[in-house]
């Protein structure tokens, strides 16, 4: 079918490429014809922010549609590239236009796919993890499948093969520091991307099985490091064997399959209700500001899909992985670059490479805000300065995530 398409507005001698289009044309194209008018926002705006308020602004102007491309990280787009718009700006923009088109006297039409699948998303553990109900946490639980997989670095594998759509990556905990495993598996896999994240509080119960109390505790099952967070209630119970489990959730699995009231496992409280076990204990850590940073991964590849429950959201991290030059103030001089751009990093990390001794990866969180000039236009002026003083700088991510 024809259509006409509105998406350039008329040349000038100004320098911009992409001269903002007139929409006072839309109504009398309508006026002219019997065809449908789109229009394409991202070619009629010069800046990129500038695109959800014109194509909101082209439907009130009585626009039949819109074009243009959604995309995770505009600078893999195929088509618009740069001025392609993320699924949070999509989103967001969608809601206007549902907002305005009452008053408008005209529908948004909602063509919904037949039995649409839902998105695997793989994590390491058993069911129960910690990873498991950041899931639950972050995607629509109708509209998300979680996978276990053996290890960390058959998350990265699963989704870089198409086996999961998405994955879940503990990065790191708030008493326990960095998980370097995952660091290192991002330098490892080059076709996986950050597209968000989620901070879970870590709760720990002592569970045991049905009809047991504390006093029939001899033997107490969980991961080091959940009983090394538990270590002032386990000294007040000195003479309790503690074995160490592969996780939490599989301590949680052993007590249920051992079925002895002697036998305990230190594990979230979800986990009672998934082996049949009882809380006999509850918050039994030293420290209740115990969190654990999730970052949700998905492949460069994959046809991308925005699950996030939130229609406001815009995104305010930006994670990087970079290489210095082997010369004198070669790290000094990088960080001098986010300093300039007036950027706050949350987080730097360095890493060994693998068959190169004495040399490191960096890993770098930078917080986003409106003062950078917009996400995006940061994210490529960043990229470039970066790509002056260091080697094999790459772009993990643009994603937004709790400040709190």
């Amino acid at each position: 079918d024809n259509v006409i398409l509105c998406e350039r507005g008329i040349r000038t001698f100004e320098h911009a490429t992409r001269n903002t289009l007139d929409l006072s044309a839309v109504p009398v194209l309508r006026a002219l014809t019997h065809l449908p008018v789109i229009v394409d926002p991202s070619h009629s705006v010069a800046g990129h922010d500038k695109i959800p308020v014109m194509g909101a602004a082209a439907v009130a102007a009585g626009a039949d549609g819109l074009m243009l491309e959604v995309h995770d990280n505009p600078e893999a787009a195929l088509v618009d590239g740069a001025q392609s718009v993320l699924p949070a700006q999509f989103d967001k923009m969608m809601h206007d236009i549902e907002a305005i088109a009452p008053v408008l006297g005209r529908a948004v039409a909602h063509i919904r796919q037949e039995a649409t699948p839902k998105v695997v998303v793989a994590y390491s553990g058993k069911r129960g993890a910690y990873a498991e109900q950041a899931i639950s946490r972050y995607f629509d639980a109708a509209d998300a499948e979680s996978l276990a997989v053996d290890s960390f670095g058959d998350i990265f594998q699963f989704v870089t093969d198409g086996k999961a759509d998405y994955g879940m990556v503990p990065i790191e905990n708030s008493l326990a520091g960095s998980v370097y495993q995952n660091y290192d598996n991002f330098s490892r896999f080059e076709d996986v991307s950050i597209v968000g994240a989620v901070t879970l509080n870590i709760r720990h119960a002592l569970l045991g099985t049905k009809g047991a109390s504390v006093a029939d505790v001899k033997n107490v099952f969980s991961h080091p490091q959940a009983l090394s967070q538990c270590r002032k209630f386990l000294e007040g119970h000195r003479g309790w064997s503690l074995i160490d489990s592969v996780s939490t959730a599989t301590a949680a699995q052993q007590v249920a399959t051992l079925n002895s009231a002697e036998n305990a496992a230190i594990a979230s409280p979800v986990n009672a209700q998934i082996y049949g076990l009882s809380v006999l204990a509850e918050d039994i850590e030293d420290d209740p500001g115990n969190f654990t940073r999730f970052v949700v991964i998905q492949s460069n590849a994959a046809v991308r899909r925005h699950v996030s429950r939130e229609l406001n959201i815009v995104p305010n991290t930006a994670s990087f992985i970079f290489k210095t030059k082997n010369e004198p103030g070669a790290l000094y001089n990088i960080l001098g670059i986010f300093n300039e751009q007036h950027l706050n990093l949350t987080r730097l990390e360095s890493r060994p490479i693998t068959g190169e001794p004495w040399r490191y990866w960096f890993y770098a969180d930078a917080e986003l805000s409106a003062a950078n000039g917009g996400a995006e236009s940061c994210v490529r002026r960043l990229l470039e300065l970066l790509r002056e003083k260091a080697d094999d700088v790459r772009l993990l991510g643009i994603y937004s995530e709790s400040r709190h």
